[in-house]
């Protein structure tokens, strides 16, 4: 009787602590391009598009392509974020060219680029590479501005550039309540 009632107490243990383990909100509106590209700012409107055509979540709508040319092109989206948290930013990206690029700027109260800022670049060419970035959060910032870049200036991806589920959560993998940095990213 008393191996049932710890199996009991353990259960119910597991199921009261099951909500703290759940995923986190993503912050990101619109993160699958669902027939649009609202409400992601562009900054090269001809070279940035929605498009059904490739998704990198089946049943998920479609990506954002981001033409090349000399000049590239890059899209935007603004989110709030709480002072002092760990975030987790990452991105899909499909291209015939490695050195697309995930950006995301931390500020303060506007959604005005600053000179804080993290990046990751992508390594693989014809297949879908998840970026990510972990933050480590200065206390004044409350602010995000995620950017989507197709640099530009490259042959092999001036086809284009496919950029799909995007998110922005609070960090519950890679920080540590114990280690101010967390694994270090």
């Amino acid at each position: 009787m008393r191996f049932i009632s710890a199996l009991f107490g353990s259960v119910m243990t597991a199921v009261a602590v099951w909500p703290a383990c759940s995923a986190a909100q993503n912050l990101i509106d619109n993160s699958n391009f669902y027939s649009t590209m609202s409400p992601w700012k562009t900054f090269t409107p001809d070279w940035a598009y929605f498009t059904p055509a490739v998704n990198h979540t089946p049943g998920g709508g479609g990506s954002v392509i981001l033409g090349g040319g000399s000049v590239g092109s890059v899209v935007s989206q603004c989110v709030g974020i709480v002072n002092g948290e760990q975030y987790v930013v990452s991105a899909w990206v499909k291209a015939a060219c490695p050195g697309n690029r995930l950006q995301v700027y931390w500020t303060a109260s506007s959604c005005d680029v600053g000179p804080d800022y993290d990046f990751v670049e992508s390594t693989k060419s014809g297949e879908w590479e998840q970026l990510i970035l972990a933050s480590d959060q200065a206390p004044d910032k409350n602010r995000a501005i995620v950017f989507l870049i197709n640099p530009g200036g490259s042959t092999e991806c001036s086809s284009g550039v496919f950029f799909d589920d995007i998110s922005v959560q609070k960090d519950k993998i890679f920080w540590d309540p114990f280690d101010e940095h967390g694994l270090g990213l």
